[in-house]
């Protein structure tokens, strides 16, 4: 059985990310010994306030942001992860089905997301 987000985050973080790239529809985070990729719809956001998502014209540029910032925690909403970010900002990631995963690679175990079926 996998561990959740939580545990598999527990030991990791916080996770700096020194690599951002947005290519429709591939958001790739990553920095020493570990990576996030995803194919789903995603966004950032500050409360309830949207800084940037997958479907911002900009986004491509936007991501670069996020180069030096860590992130410091996670967790799981149904099928839906998020990261909590060292800004104060969380990613939110949407499932929209099983052929567009996210996928964690940490040092000693790659997550791919959903984590729990349907």
């Amino acid at each position: 059985m996998n561990p959740s987000l939580e545990e598999a985050l527990q030991s990791e973080l916080p996770l700096k990310i020194e690599a951002a790239e947005f290519q429709d529809p591939a958001l790739l985070l990553s920095g020493q010994g570990w990576s996030l990729s995803t194919m789903c719809p995603w966004r950032i956001r500050r409360g309830t306030h949207i800084e940037m998502s997958w479907s911002s014209p900009d986004a491509a540029d936007l991501v670069w942001d996020l180069i030096g910032l860590s992130i410091v925690g996670g967790s799981e909403r149904g099928l839906d992860p998020a990261f909590d970010l060292s800004n104060g900002c969380v990613i939110d990631l949407f499932v929209d089905n099983a052929t567009d995963p996210w996928i964690l690679r940490l040092a000693d175990i790659t997550l791919v997301g959903p984590l729990h079926g349907e």
